[in-house]
């Protein structure tokens, strides 16, 4: 006779199956995304006839107790809500200014 450990049985970086003891509290709160832009109001309006300037930000703070990087995040294709450290979403600051000739 065999003994089979299955990976349910020994977790490690491989194990997809996922076990009981893997199970953690992903409950989270997020500041997702953010824009403000801003009318800049123009004297002289020879050159330029509009200018908006603005900016948008993306996933800019994270509150949660989950041990991992981000609670959001699943690295399978096959088992949903895997994560198997996978990086956490990106923080993205974008910039714009839009004028109207």
């Amino acid at each position: 006779d065999y003994l089979l450990i299955s990976a349910a049985d020994t977790p490690g970086w491989d194990d997809t199956l996922g076990t009981d003891r893997q199970i953690h509290d992903a409950s989270y709160l997020r500041l997702k995304t953010v824009t403000v832009s801003y009318d800049v109001p123009l004297k002289k309006k020879k050159l330029v006839k509009k200018m908006n300037v603005g900016v948008s930000a993306e996933n800019l703070w994270l509150i949660s107790s989950y041990n991992g990087f981000d609670p959001d995040v699943s690295t399978s294709s096959t088992v949903r809500r895997l994560d198997n450290g996978s990086y956490p979403r990106s923080r993205t600051v974008t910039f714009n200014i839009q004028l109207n000739f």
